[in-house]
Formats: C-alpha cells, structure tokens, sequence
C-alpha cells in the first residue's frame, strides 16, 4: 500500500515520508494518493549488488567473491514492454497501428515515463521495500523496428537514462532482451516485423495459412475463432 511506502523512509529534510504524504493530500485532497509520494525518498534498504560483486562462471548461481551464493533482492519489471506506445494488450497487438505501422512505434516510456516522475514513483517504492535489483524487459523490435540497421536512438538514450535512474535509487539493473514465440506479429514478442517479410512471410496471411496464431486470430471479430 501507498501507507506502507510512505513509513518506509525518512524524507530529504529530516521529516518522515509519511509527514510529507499527509501534507500533500491535506493540501491537495482531490489529488491521486500516488502523486503525493515524495520523489527520492531516501530508502534505507540494503546496498545494491555491483556488477564486480557477481560472478557467474560457475553454475547456474550467482556466487560473491568469498565464493557465497548470491540472492538478488528485486523483481521482474515489465510494464508493457513487448508492446509499443498507443497499442493495447489483448486487442490484436500486430494490427492495432495499421498494416505497416510497424515502421513508425516507439517504446520510448516502456515501462516508466521518466518525464512526469512515474519512474520515480516506482522506484521510490520498490527500493523503500527493501528491492535493490530489477529484471528490465526491452526488445529487438524496441531497438531496430524500422529496418534492418536502422536503429531507434530515442529508445536507446531512454534506456540509458532508466539504468540511471534507478542508479539513484541504488537500483541495479539487468538487462534482458526478451522474446516469446519469435514476434509480436506472429503471437509473441521480440523480432520486428521485418524479420517475417525478409524470409517471405505475408503478415496479413499468418493466420489464414497456418504460420502462426496471432493476437489478431484471436481477438478479432473475423478471424481466429473464440480461442
């Protein structure tokens, strides 16, 4: 709850997080609970592990330098990631911006909006609970979706400047290039839409003949049946 991220940590002029979320809803009482959590609470969580902490040349663990296992304190963040600005879950996600709006997506805000203090937010609440280690989603379409070399630079310096947020909250990040049932056009998530048409593929006909079972079969009114 709000209540318990707000006891969690003492704010950056000596008065408690929870003294700072009471003011701000008693002056703004109409406002959102979420929006009157102080932003970089400090969170007097554990230190977060450093990339020269973790060796994993041995097993499937990773083990510190005196040889221990190693147990991250974190979560898997993926709020939409597979899935584009202006595209809704469990709607038919490969049609949703038109036949070839593929070309034209951004990621950029998946999974947090760096300018409005979203990220912010989470983070202050995730590091306040103890949480020094995230599970980061991004994609190959996120990275390259409008051709092959073509490389979505605005995507990249968000994901650059997200690492570093959550730096300030002393949150470590891993990085994992994620992809299920090789595309989002053909069921899943991962490749752009190029990688089909380069082998051949027609993407209006990937249902129709067979190839895959898209979002599109699915949910749509003339195709897919009831699933």
């Amino acid at each position: 709850s709000i209540s318990a991220v707000a006891e969690a940590a003492p704010g950056s002029d000596g008065s408690s997080v929870s003294e700072q979320w009471n003011e701000n809803r008693e002056d703004n009482p109409e406002r959102d609970p979420e929006e009157c959590l102080p932003l970089h609470a400090p969170p007097g969580a554990p230190r977060p592990p450093e990339r020269a902490d973790l060796i994993a040349n041995d097993g499937s663990w990773f083990k510190d330098s005196l040889g221990r296992r190693v147990l991250l304190r974190g979560i898997s963040v993926t709020g939409c990631c597979k899935l584009p600005k202006g595209v809704v879950p469990d709607e038919g996600s490969d049609r949703q911006l038109g036949s070839e709006g593929w070309k034209k997506v951004t990621f950029v805000g998946r999974p947090f909006d760096l300018d409005n203090g979203e990220a912010d937010i989470h983070l202050a609440r995730l590091r306040s609970w103890g949480m020094t280690f995230i599970r980061l989603l991004y994609t190959w379409e996120a990275m390259e979706h409008a051709g092959p070399g073509e490389y979505d630079e605005e995507y990249i310096a968000y994901i650059v400047a997200l690492c570093r947020k959550c730096r300030e909250y002393g949150i470590s990040v891993f990085l994992d290039c994620h992809q299920d049932c090789w595309s989002r056009f053909t069921g899943g998530s991962g490749a752009p839409a190029w990688t089909l048409l380069k082998v051949g593929f027609d993407l209006d006909k990937l249902e129709e003949s067979g190839a895959a079972f898209t979002d599109r079969g699915l949910y749509s009114k003339d195709g897919g049946g009831e699933g």
